[in-house]
């Protein structure tokens, strides 16, 4: 079977960042000296603010003018879907602390990508599911769950006794833990929403010259500002109870 590179070069990208997603928490575990919310609020900065901020100026001409150019409306919906997806992001550091990597990220994850998928196809282009595209879609979302609850499975009876433990010694119970995931899980796509529906920036950078490769990192900086916020808050808010 042939394959165009960009389709293939685009395979490649979509794994490594898989990779590197389900990686992302790992070095968390290792910090020692650190209490959670000053590694959290050091990775918030870092990740939602420095790096898309300079992605954007690197690859985006003009990015002032784009942002201008676009109005306060059009502006206001990536944030605001942001600022939702940042307070999964919070909910996402409780859940994995509470529930165990495996049984946290596989609840989180499987949802995420499930409402993440579907909701934009559904809310612009519906069509698309009546066709032999849609169903390979719905397929092969069917079996991402299947496979995610699965893995969630394997990672419950293997964390079950350090899981247990947790939940205990953090005095939120194993209900109370299972709601917060599900519920970041839910909100966890709300980047893909701002993404999909900010995408008349990303039309504005490419009007301004900008590589339509490129014109997605218009967004991310306004859908990861909001972000920023819910995290940067909670991380404060611990700092200051704990003294930390």
């Amino acid at each position: 079977m042939n394959m165009q590179p960009h389709l293939f070069v685009g395979i490649l990208l979509v794994m490594l960042a898989g990779a590197m997603c389900g990686n992302c928490m790992t070095p968390l575990q290792q910090v020692q000296t650190w209490k959670w919310e000053n590694a959290w609020l050091v990775f918030s900065f870092v990740s939602l603010v420095l790096i898309p901020g300079f992605l954007a100026a690197a690859t985006i001409p003009h990015i002032g003018a784009v942002y201008s150019q676009a109005g306060t409306r059009i502006l206001l919906v990536p944030l605001l879907f942001g600022f939702g997806w940042g307070i999964a992001q919070v909910l996402f550091g409780i859940s994995i602390v509470n529930l165990g990597m495996a049984l946290g990220f596989s609840i989180i994850v499987g949802l995420g990508a499930l409402f993440g998928t579907l909701v934009p196809v559904l809310v612009q282009r519906p069509e698309v599911l009546a066709t032999a595209k849609g169903g390979l879609l719905l397929a092969g979302t069917a079996v991402m769950v299947v496979g995610v609850a699965v893995c969630g499975y394997a990672g419950r009876e293997r964390e079950r006794t350090e899981t247990i433990q947790t939940v205990r010694s953090s005095g939120t119970g194993y209900t109370a833990a299972l709601i917060l995931a599900i519920l970041c899980g839910v909100l966890a796509p709300m980047v893909n929403f701002a993404l999909a529906f900010g995408d008349e920036i990303a039309k504005q950078a490419v009007r301004g010259g900008t590589d339509p490769a490129n014109a997605a990192f218009a967004v991310w900086p306004l859908a990861l500002a909001g972000g920023f916020v819910p995290n940067a808050a909670y991380s404060i808010y611990l700092l200051s109870r704990n003294r930390s």
